[in-house]
């Protein structure tokens, strides 16, 4: 790769990911705000993708270095600001299990189709 088409890359990465909170990918910039963060984000998204149900005690195992309250509290700010959803498992009432919200969903999407548009 050349190097502008690398700098365009990191401007295109910068101007969306890194950005203002109020810019039309607000989810994406809340989900990076730090490491747990990218991680619960890509997770929840693989499973919804995947058509598989991902459950709370899913997140902590894949968070084990981070504390559960902490992974809670990016969690129920994420739920706050409609970024994701939890809902009772229909088996299992004991368990949540955790859902992108459309505005995620969309966010992502357009994320992505922006990014493979940059030239």
């Amino acid at each position: 790769m050349k190097s502008l088409e690398l700098l365009k890359i990191i401007d295109f990465l910068q101007n969306n990911i890194t950005g203002s909170k109020f810019s039309k990918f607000s989810s994406v910039h809340f989900f990076y705000s730090e490491s747990c963060s990218i991680n619960i984000w890509l997770l929840v998204l693989e499973f919804f993708y995947k058509s598989k149900i991902l459950n709370l005690e899913h997140v902590y195992l894949n968070n084990k270095n981070t504390s559960r309250p902490k992974v809670d509290k990016i969690i129920n700010d994420a739920v706050f600001n409609k970024f994701l959803e939890k809902e009772v498992n229909l088996l299992d009432k004991r368990k949540v299990n955790l859902l992108p919200s459309q505005q995620t969903i969309l966010e992502f999407e357009l994320l992505i189709k922006e990014f493979n548009n940059i030239e």
